[in-house]
C-alpha cells in the first residue's frame, strides 16, 4: 500500500532526474550532486541532497553506478525555525527591528526611485496603560495593532516592530491613503473603550527623499514627524 506508493514515487523521480542530470556529456562525470531536492513519499515531503556515483576500478573501467540519499528535512526545519525566531518579534510575530530595517533597506536598494513614504505610529503614554492595566493588558493592545498592520495585506511593503510600541511601516506613496491612516488610529482608540482610558495614537509619515539614506536615518526623521503631533 503506503509503502509500495513511496517506493513507485521515489523510483519515478529517480527516472526524471537521472533523465534531467545524467546526459550523454555527463556521464563522464564521477560525481554528480544536488541538493535541497523535495521529494514527496508517502504524502509527506522530505528535503534530501541527492548524490550520483559512478564506480571505476583501477584500470579506470567502469565497474558500477549508485545514489546517495541524505534527509536532511528535521535539519532544514530547525533552521528555518531558527532564522523566524531571529528575525520575528516574538510577541507580534512581526519582523524585529534589525531584520525590519535590514529589509527595508534591500527594498529601497532593489526600487529606489518609487517615491515612498516611511510611517511610525506610537501610542502615547503607553507606559501608563502597562503600569495601571497591566502588562498582560498591554501585550494584547500591541498583538492588536500588529493584527490591524497584517489586514493592510499587500498594500504595505514591509511592516515590523521595532521597539516597545512603536512600529514601522514602508508603503509607496500612491498606496497611502490619510483616511486609512486616521482609522487605523481610531481602531486602536475604540479597542481601549472598555478600559475607560481614550488611548491615542500618533502617526508620523516621511516621505522618503533620498532612499540611499541608512533606514536608521530614514526612522530618525519618522519618528520627528511623530514627537511633531500636537
Amino acid at each position: 500500500g503506503q509503502n509500495n506508493q513511496g517506493k513507485n514515487a521515489a523510483e519515478k523521480f529517480l527516472i526524471n532526474w537521472a533523465a534531467q542530470n545524467i546526459t550523454s556529456g555527463n556521464l563522464k562525470n564521477v560525481r554528480i550532486c544536488t541538493e535541497n531536492t523535495v521529494l514527496n513519499i508517502n504524502g509527506q515531503e522530505r528535503i534530501v541532497d541527492i548524490e550520483f556515483r559512478r564506480h571505476y576500478d583501477e584500470k579506470n573501467k567502469y565497474s558500477a553506478s549508485y545514489f546517495n540519499f541524505k534527509d536532511r528535512t528535521e535539519e532544514i526545519k530547525l533552521l528555518q525555525i531558527e532564522h523566524y525566531r531571529a528575525t520575528h518579534d516574538s510577541l507580534t510575530e512581526l519582523l524585529n527591528k534589525e531584520a525590519f530595517f535590514s529589509e527595508v533597506a534591500k527594498h529601497l536598494a532593489k526600487d529606489p526611485k518609487t517615491p515612498k513614504y516611511f510611517i511610525c505610529t506610537d501610542i502615547i503614554n503607553f507606559k501608563f496603560v502597562n503600569d495601571v492595566f497591566g502588562k498582560e493588558m498591554g501585550d494584547k493592545i500591541l498583538k492588536f495593532e500588529a493584527k490591524l498592520l497584517e489586514t493592510a495585506g499587500n498594500k504595505f511593503i514591509k511592516t515590523g516592530r521595532i521597539g516597545g510600541d512603536i512600529f514601522g511601516i514602508l508603503i509607496n506613496k500612491e498606496d497611502f491613503i490619510e483616511a486609512e491612516a486616521e482609522r487605523y488610529a481610531e481602531s486602536i482608540q475604540e479597542f481601549s473603550r472598555n478600559l475607560n482610558y481614550k488611548m491615542i495614537m500618533h502617526v508620523g509619515i516621511y516621505e522618503i527623499e533620498n532612499p540611499h539614506d541608512s533606514v536608521l536615518t530614514i526612522f530618525e526623521k519618522a519618528k520627528i514627524a511623530v514627537e511633531s503631533i500636537k
